[in-house]
């Protein structure tokens, strides 16, 4: 016998399976139970979390996959492998690359961004799968020249924490096999290094890269590197034997929602893309512009709790206000990072156990469910 919920059941579509898409979906079904039905549509049948992508590269590390079918269904919701290529707001509708269309009541767009190669003659760290460009550099430390290798990122930057953590991870190997030795340098667009989180944790970071022995370039935006220079905007130069530079983001355009220059969605602070009604969006596709798993599970809370205003009749909840907190993983361990020092139990049981892969991503919904999943609890 059919639950007489379902009959007043809002349906809601969410399009994209990364850490937004299912903290979206799990604080929907938090929020408003059964009075929403949850579908998710993904081109990839798993999510998969690299929470040491930065050492991945260099052959080391660990990769978590989750099947989707399993976190969707485990909340109540239904997962689609397939590709959305359109919404159609007019209509509340979805196509699908096969030509299918879907109805909604409300849509969550999380499709991420994609990695575009930015700083000609330099190599790009993308990675787990920079392995090649690794192997590069630290042939290159091998030759008993002390080379100059210039770790640098584009403006605008998106996340800049991975070359710090690649830098001091370098750093530490040259400290554990006297066969390498390198002169380190990071160029940034920055002010000073991970600025956006605050001067207590920039301060923490920039100790980190002195005890290390990593110089600091900032306010540097590299240009192309050839001839033994990296040449910088707008008309200088620093001298460099190996660049590796991380990519320039770009998010995943779909047929019929805004899209500004560089393929993000704008939004209002409740998760609303501008100028719809029912679309919404979270996580790396919008156009806030710093993009890590913090601020997109947080952004997801918002849009989750903006959905389920609408459907009760209540007032739209309070607006995203992004919590500057970050782990920087350093050869000793991880590092917690933020403005204050007022951390939830979440970071607290985190810092207690050292290192928990699962609770990198700082999900209120989210990171427990992984926990489990992955059988650290």
């Amino acid at each position: 016998m059919m639950n007489p919920a379902a009959l007043d059941q809002s349906k809601v579509v969410i399009v994209g399976g990364g850490a937004a898409a299912l903290e979206a979906m799990l604080a929907l079904r938090a929020f408003c139970g059964e009075r929403v039905g949850i579908d998710m549509y993904a081109p990839r049948e798993d999510f998969v979390m690299r929470p040491l992508a930065v050492v991945e590269a260099f052959g080391k590390g660990e990769v978590l996959k989750f099947e989707l079918d399993d976190v969707v269904s485990d909340s109540g919701g239904t997962f689609h492998r397939h590709s959305v290529v359109a919404i159609d707001p007019d209509n509340r509708r979805i196509v699908l690359q096969d030509g299918d269309e879907v109805d909604y009541d409300f849509v969550i767009v999380a499709t991420g961004t994609k990695s575009l190669w930015v700083v000609p003659g330099a190599m790009t760290f993308w990675g787990p799968g920079s392995q090649e460009s690794v192997t590069e550099v630290l042939e290159l430390m091998k030759s008993g020249e002390n080379p100059r290798v210039v770790l640098t990122m584009p403006d605008p930057t998106g996340w800049p924490l991975p070359i710090y953590e690649f830098a001091l991870y370098l750093a530490s190997l040259t400290g554990e096999d006297d066969s390498l030795n390198a002169e380190i340098t990071i160029v940034s667009p920055e002010g000073a290094p991970l600025q956006a989180f605050g001067k207590r944790a920039s301060d923490s970071v920039a100790d980190m890269l002195e005890e290390s022995g990593i110089g600091f370039i900032a306010d540097t935006v590299p240009a192309a590197f050839g001839n033994g220079r990296l040449s910088t905007l707008p008309n200088d130069s620093i001298e460099a034997d190996a660049v590796l530079t991380l990519p320039h983001l770009t998010g995943r355009h779909i047929d019929g929602i805004p899209f500004n220059d560089d393929g993000f969605i704008p939004t209002d602070s409740h998760g609303r893309i501008i100028g719809l009604e029912r679309e919404f969006a979270a996580g790396d596709v919008i156009d806030y512009p710093l993009k890590f798993g913090g601020f997109a599970t947080g952004q997801a809370d918002i849009v989750a709790a903006s959905i389920a205003a609408t459907i009760r009749g209540d007032d739209p909840p309070t607006e995203f206000e992004p919590e500057f907190k970050a782990t920087i993983l350093t050869p000793d361990g991880p590092v917690f990072l933020g403005e204050d020092e007022d951390w939830s139990d979440l970071d607290q049981e985190a810092a207690s156990e050292g290192w928990n892969p699962a609770r990198k991503i700082r999900g209120k919904y989210l990171s427990p469910v992984l926990t489990r999943l992955a059988g650290n609890e």
